[in-house]
């Protein structure tokens, strides 16, 4: 074997061995920690999905206890449920099959947790004579605003769901938005190299509408998806152009949470504020 070849095999086998090691080291690691978790009477996230399949699975006496108390399920978020959920779901529809699941493959946020853009696909396969409800209607933004966002979405294609069912053929749909509302947008693009560079703009844009008079104080705020967990990063800008007692809250980007400039805010279930 020329010597060129051999150190390439070499190299190979050697890749194969730190990978099986790696591997090995992580079962040992997650053997430990369920051993951990059963010791304390402790049952993690995955645990309250995976145990409540397997009780339905081995006891069927439990599952038909389930049929007869929920005769109806609506699952929301349905494009972040992973295969054990969608198991889970499947079972406990049972024979009536009286189901509906709500879900956009296009807002997915937990493939880290397993969620996958197939149960949608496996969902249509599992109950075919399902009735689809595509919502196109948008009552928020503009048309031109619509177009923008539907050519940058796009570019995820095609790993959409939408152009998996054009792939596949049969049952299609087409999720162009149309806005219920007339006229065009004004749309802004602006980049910002950290957190604390946005926090000041927003505040920034804020507080000249305020002192300019565009703008009615109690009119203004920012709302974001909140995140726990994540430190707060404030702007020193917001003390510039607010006078003392008028910022009611400032906490952006870091921890996404609510941005209010002289509105109160309100903090409701799940962390988001208004």
């Amino acid at each position: 074997m020329p010597l060129a070849k051999l150190h390439k095999v070499q190299g190979a086998v050697t890749a194969q061995k730190d990978e099986a090691a790696s591997e090995l080291e992580k079962a040992q690691a997650y053997a430990r920690y369920r051993d951990l978790l059963l010791a304390h009477d402790r049952l993690d996230f995955g645990d309250q999905v995976s145990l409540a399949l397997r009780i339905l699975r081995e006891r069927p006496h439990v599952l038909r206890q389930m049929h007869d108390q929920y005769r109806f399920i609506l699952v929301d978020e349905f494009q972040d449920t992973n295969h054990a959920q969608f198991e889970l779901i499947r079972l406990l529809a049972g024979p009536r099959q009286n189901l509906t699941v709500v879900g956009d493959d296009d807002q997915s946020i937990y493939r880290f947790r397993g969620a996958k853009m197939a149960n949608l696909l496996a969902f249509l396969d599992a109950f075919p004579s399902a009735d689809t409800v595509v919502l196109t209607t948008n009552y928020r933004s503009r048309q031109n605003l619509l177009d923008a966002s539907y050519r940058l979405i796009q570019q995820n294609n095609p790993d959409r769901l939408e152009a998996k069912l054009q792939e596949r053929g049969g049952r299609r749909f087409e999720k162009r938005l149309q806005s219920a509302f007339e006229g065009e947008g004004l749309i802004e693009h602006h980049e910002f190299h950290t957190a604390s560079d946005e926090a000041d703009f927003v505040v920034g844009t804020i507080g000249t509408a305020i002192q300019a008079g565009r703008r009615p104080r109690e009119w203004l705020s920012v709302l974001v998806h909140a995140s726990s967990g994540q430190g707060r990063s404030q702007s020193p800008r917001g003390q510039q152009v607010l006078r003392p007692g008028e910022l009611r809250a400032l906490g952006y980007s870091t921890d996404r949470r609510v941005v209010a400039v002289g509105v109160p805010a309100r903090t409701h279930a799940g962390g988001s504020a208004s």
